[in-house]
């Protein structure tokens, strides 16, 4: 059994193959650049998380998403100097994943 066949449907399958598809075809998101990397919506709150579970991209823009356990520190800093850190709110996964890609160098968006 899968561990992650609670999110995994053929539904999720297809999604994700139009991303792979959006990928290749490059794209383009609401500001007209191209869309680098594409995330799954599924469970995930969009407003302040981006998927741990699924996600497609470049090369480029996965080695930026992949990059954000290195970051964890910095990003955990953030969180910390802010006025409202609220301790059930600490960036860890998909938050901290929201956090990250805040900053990255090129668009991205749920499939």
């Amino acid at each position: 059994m899968r561990p992650d066949k609670k999110f995994w449907s053929v539904r999720e399958a297809q999604r994700l193959e139009g991303a792979v598809r959006g990928i290749v075809q490059r794209d383009r998101g609401s500001g007209g650049a191209p869309v680098r990397l594409y995330h799954s919506r599924a469970a995930i709150n969009e407003s302040h998380h981006v998927s741990d579970k699924y996600a497609v991209g470049t090369s480029a823009a996965m080695h930026y998403y992949l990059g954000a356990w290195e970051q964890m520190p910095r990003l955990w800093d953030e969180w910390r100097r802010r006025n409202d850190s609220d301790f059930f709110r600490v960036p860890v996964g998909e938050r901290l994943l929201y956090a990250h890609m805040r900053g990255a160098p090129f668009e991205f968006r749920t499939y």
